[in-house]
């Protein structure tokens, strides 16, 4: 159970959705880091989806 929770992104983190309602805004520093997180993240699913596409014959 906790290898998943390594493995899968925390997108928790990207839902702003309750700052909005209250109309807070977060930090500059909290926008940055989450995203940080969402492009490594991207980054990492991207990069898996080209080295398992590489190797299949179409």
């Amino acid at each position: 159970m906790m290898g998943l929770y390594v493995v899968l992104p925390d997108l928790s983190r990207l839902d702003l959705k309750n700052d909005a309602v209250y109309g807070l805004l977060p930090s500059m520093a909290t926008l940055v880091t989450n995203f940080g997180y969402a492009l490594l993240y991207i980054m990492l699913v991207l990069s898996i989806t080209i080295a398992i596409f590489a190797r299949k014959e179409f």
